[in-house]
């Protein structure tokens, strides 16, 4: 409850008239920390996995719809995907990737991530993959780190004319941490606290 009334102490000040030069500096100070610890929170982008860990990705449904004329012949469909990644750190990761149809369609292949280097890694034409516009894309991390930052995954049917197009693409965001969101709450009663306690002053001083 210190960072509360800290927080608290700081937004009362702007809303009373006497504020000295050496309370503003350390008010200006924390609100700028948490201002910034919030602002990576909102703009962070990607789902770290640690050595052994695992990320799945489930739809029911590729919503982006396209129909492109072509010379198919005949029948078929066609499914592939890709995925952007960055590794960090300084030491060479390893990477399991499965798109995942059914049990007898699916794409299974280990990437190695060199270090402090981010791509744009595809994996395609995987006959029969997403046919149904279902699936699932599973991250497994073998050795190392690294960060998974998109998803993007594609059935097309061929058939006579044209081909039918259906596509999902996803940029992965982490979920708030217990500390992110422990800040927030304690912006959020200084938020509320302070006014009613500059209105108690103020009241005190009538």
């Amino acid at each position: 409850m210190n960072a509360t009334r800290m927080f608290s102490r700081c937004i009362e000040s702007y809303f009373s008239k006497i504020v000295t030069v050496g309370r503003r500096i350390p008010c200006l100070a924390f609100l700028g920390f948490a201002v910034i610890l919030l602002a990576r929170s909102v703009y962070a982008q990607g789902i770290v996995l640690g050595q052994g860990e695992s990320f799945t990705y489930s739809f029911s449904s590729m919503p982006g719809y396209s129909q492109n004329s072509c010379a198919c012949g005949f029948a078929y469909p066609d499914g592939g995907g890709d995925f952007s990644w960055q590794n960090s750190s300084s030491s060479t990761s390893s990477l399991e990737v499965i798109f995942y149809d059914s049990p007898t369609i699916y794409v299974r292949t280990v990437y190695t991530l060199r270090p402090n280097t981010s791509n744009l890694t595809g994996i395609f034409n995987r006959e029969g993959l997403w046919y149904d516009h279902s699936g699932s894309a599973t991250f497994t991390m073998i050795t190392g780190t690294a960060k998974i930052l998109s998803f993007s995954g594609w059935s097309t049917t061929y058939h006579g004319n044209y081909a039918d197009n259906y596509s999902i693409s996803v940029t992965f965001v982490p979920e708030p941490s217990p500390a992110m969101m422990s800040l927030l709450g304690v912006i959020v009663l200084a938020l509320f606290s302070a006014p009613r306690a500059s209105r108690r002053r103020c009241a005190q001083r009538k």
